[in-house]
């Protein structure tokens, strides 16, 4: 699922082999830090930032960073008000100052296994990831150039699922993005501005044949969670909204000036992945989306069933969590739909 690139995961593993040794031999040698935020650098690799007062109790997300004598990440602890959410370690081989694989726990149980593949300059040119018990769930492919990265995402059976690309800053981070609606076409997609020293979107603007179709402005509290996400058309005129809970979506709200409006409300099993997307038109049940999942929570389908029951739609990978008039994901047209004509 790319998890540790898309999501930016923390993870811990109970005696992982660390340079030769276990992580529990290693603990003696290593400094452990508290950071608030996450941030890609021009490896494909994920740094640190706004340390966190020793001894403080924080609210909101944060991370807790171990690291050797020598500075590498031996582990990453996500948390949230205090409670441990996920944890990921790292291995090395030898003295490399590159990691060659990953593990990730999501709620004390493994889920993931990230394996590297890099360049002489240390670039990530490919991650396989894979369930706990060795399962393929997916791959990415990274092509780099000076301050870039172009990206394609694959599923086990090799389909390209996923095509973005990004851009660097002089100091090394990840500060803009370009996400593809379809990975075989460039005519629609999504430009992100990231900070630089926090990771957090700044703003977004969606372009279709190279025209604006929308801007978003951005909303986080205090503690650098994203509670709200605003969408308006290329007039200026609101028309969406994304809320959030946690770092989680729980709904979107869509009103068109044509009077049409509807919402999508999600709920998340106890891993936090998305179990169920309700979709309400005008007040009124439509239908859910429900998903089946690798043991690592990696959506392999998304099915649409309507209020009786009934199937109206199948999805391929990558995940589904909204859908336009017509039954198909925004920007994607391979849905099966056994429902045809407009859903509402």
């Amino acid at each position: 699922m790319c998890g540790r690139r898309a999501r930016l995961l923390a993870l811990l593993v109970a005696g992982g082999t660390i340079c030769g040794a276990t992580a529990s031999a290693a603990q003696a040698q290593t400094t452990v830090k508290l950071y608030r935020y996450a941030v890609l650098t021009d490896t494909d690799d994920t740094d640190y930032r706004s340390e966190i007062t020793p001894g403080a109790t924080p609210k909101g997300g944060y991370f807790k960073v171990e690291r050797d004598t020598v500075g590498r990440i031996l582990r990453v602890t996500g948390l949230r008000n205090g409670q441990e959410t996920n944890v990921t370690t790292y291995h090395y081989i030898g003295r490399n100052w590159a990691s060659d694989s990953s593990e990730t726990f999501e709620y004390g149980e493994k889920t993931q296994i990230s394996l590297y593949q890099r360049d002489p300059q240390g670039h990530i040119t490919r991650e396989d990831d894979e369930t706990a018990d060795g399962k393929l769930t997916g791959y990415s492919l990274l092509t780099w150039t000076p301050s870039h990265a172009d990206v394609l995402g694959y599923d086990p059976s090799n389909r390209l699922i996923r095509h973005y690309s990004m851009d660097f800053s002089p100091a090394g981070v990840h500060v803009h993005r370009i996400t593809y609606s379809s990975p075989t076409s460039t005519a629609s997609y999504v430009e992100r501005e990231m900070d630089e020293h926090t990771g957090l979107s700044v703003s977004a603007r969606q372009f279709s044949d190279g025209k604006l179709d929308n801007t978003r402005k951005f909303t986080y509290d205090g503690n650098g969670d994203e509670t709200r996400m605003d969408v308006y058309d290329s007039d200026g005129v609101w028309y969406a909204a994304s809320e959030y809970t946690d770092s989680l979506l729980t709904r979107k709200l869509y009103k068109l000036n044509n009077g049409v409006s509807w919402e999508l409300d999600y709920s998340y099993d106890g891993k936090k992945w998305l179990k169920q997307t309700d979709i309400v038109v005008a007040g009124k049940p439509l239908c859910k989306l429900t998903y089946d999942m690798e043991s690592d929570g990696t959506v392999k389908r998304t099915l649409a069933i309507g209020t009786d029951g009934t199937l109206w739609a199948e999805y391929p990978a990558p995940i589904v969590r909204d859908i336009q008039q017509n039954g198909q994901p925004p920007g994607r047209t391979d849905g099966i739909l056994h429902k045809t004509g407009n859903w509402w």
